[in-house]
């Protein structure tokens, strides 16, 4: 009953008879369907529209797949047409599965690393729009993390876990994070001019990426570019390797990904300069990304939120400011 439903509802946006149409479970604010025609598959995506600032994730992930297979990028789904006033895109089906983070080996890293050099090698231009959270100074850092803590604020003090999540930010994070505004601040870092920048997808690491095994190989399709856009190449470059998705990667796996990445583009000078300095800036915000729940509605979720709070409690006292690079 509910495939006929969906069906009816999605038929509109095809010109062949839908003879099948599935929701897929797909973690996230969006939906995904599976649809089928007599001589094709598709995805139907379904995208949220609640965003605060009015971010249009469909709109920009649209865009983007068109433009970079337009610049011959491989292993991306074929955008076929968006629906601005329904917010729904109609995608390409792409076959394959997500690798559990233990089922990562070489030959899976080195062909995420690829991709995202390619991506990097791209030359940016200023009339592509900036990534959703992008930071181009040391200051865009400290504000990504100050409107992480404003969001935090938010939860009300007889919420569960609210006395103990109040002194880790006071004794923990707040301590911490005043300390690199002073050491960070004082190096005086220019901004990111233009030319270090690069077109990243924001979202990126093996929780987007489709492996197809056949008898001879493995085929990568690449996932998710709502918030694709010019960033810092260290940001992407270092959230993929603090990624908690990826704590089950080994180092020697996570440290193959920097290096063959390096290999393939030309930053390794400019990383050698910066990455002591982004690096614990990276930490600090994946410590907040574990809070998320405590900004959400997930007062009968406690087992939830002990779990993060916990996790942000270990994320902390792994960081650590150098005072020089790590090459």
């Amino acid at each position: 009953m509910q495939e006929n439903n969906f069906i009816l509802r999605f038929q509109k946006y095809f010109p062949d008879k839908l003879l099948s149409v599935e929701l897929l479970n797909h973690p996230g604010n969006n939906k995904n369907y599976k649809a089928k025609t007599s001589n094709a598959q598709f995805i139907i995506k379904e995208y949220s529209t609640f965003q605060k600032d009015n971010w249009n994730r469909g709109l920009r992930e649209f865009k983007t797949l068109r433009y970079l297979r337009d610049l011959g990028i491989k292993g991306l789904p074929t955008p076929i047409r968006f629906f601005k006033e329904d917010n729904i895109a109609i995608y390409s089906f792409m076959e394959g599965s997500l690798l559990r983070p233990e089922e990562v080996d070489t030959g899976d890293i080195l062909a995420a690393s690829d991709f995202l050099a390619k991506l990097h090698n791209i030359p940016p231009t200023s009339s592509i729009p900036e990534e959703r959270t992008s930071c181009f100074s040391i200051q865009d850092y400290f504000n990504l993390l100050k409107n992480r803590l404003t969001n935090l604020a938010t939860y009300n003090d007889s919420f569960p876990l609210a006395e103990e999540l109040k002194r880790f930010l006071e004794e923990k994070f707040t301590p911490l994070k005043d300390t690199l505004v002073q050491e960070l601040n004082s190096l005086r870092e220019p901004v990111l001019p233009l030319n270090k920048q690069v077109l990243t997808p924001g979202d990126f690491g093996f929780h987007n990426i489709l492996v197809e095994k056949t008898k001879s190989k493995k085929i990568y399709s690449f996932l998710d570019f709502e918030y694709f856009g010019r960033d810092d190449p260290l940001k992407q470059i270092l959230d993929f390797l603090h990624h908690d998705r990826h704590k089950a990667i080994s180092t020697k796996l996570r440290n193959l990904f920097l290096q063959n990445y390096l290999d393939k583009t030309n930053k390794r000078e400019e990383f050698s300069k910066r990455i002591h300095l982004i690096d614990p800036l990276i930490g600090l915000n994946w410590t907040l990304i574990y809070l998320t729940p405590f900004t959400k509605e997930t007062l009968n979720q406690e087992e939830l939120l002990r779990t993060r709070l916990n996790k942000a409690k270990t994320k902390i006292e792994n960081i650590r400011y150098l005072k020089s690079g790590f090459f």
